[in-house]
């Protein structure tokens, strides 16, 4: 089946976010039982997006840094594969990539 995949960050990107992020955090509750506690790294939408094959907009986010700046998330590579998948690695609100954060060659193969 043709469609879009988002594979998203590279992991070193996401344990660039786990180490300097702000994180939020989630409990889900059942009959006032907690059955589920998680935190992620404090995001919002950056209003920019990646198109999908279908035309459709998929949301890039804007994470907030425990030292009170942002990044961005942005586009690195659309390779495909039965339709595009999308990979993205970080920047500073300048647009300078955030060194390491970026998928290698051999993980994106690895990932297809």
């Amino acid at each position: 089946m043709r469609m879009t995949q988002f594979a998203g960050l590279s992991p070193a990107a996401k344990d660039f976010l786990a180490e300097n992020a702000e994180e939020d955090s989630f409990v889900t509750t059942k009959n006032g039982e907690v059955i589920k506690e998680w935190t992620e790294s404090r995001s919002e939408a950056s209003g920019k997006h990646a198109q999908g094959m279908y035309m459709e907009e998929i949301s890039l986010s804007k994470y907030w840094l425990k030292a009170g700046v942002f990044v961005l998330e942005k586009v690195q590579a659309a390779s495909w594969s039965s339709g595009p998948v999308i990979f993205t690695y970080l920047t500073n609100a300048q647009g300078e990539p955030i060194k390491g954060t970026s998928w290698t060659e051999e993980e994106m193969e690895e990932y297809l």
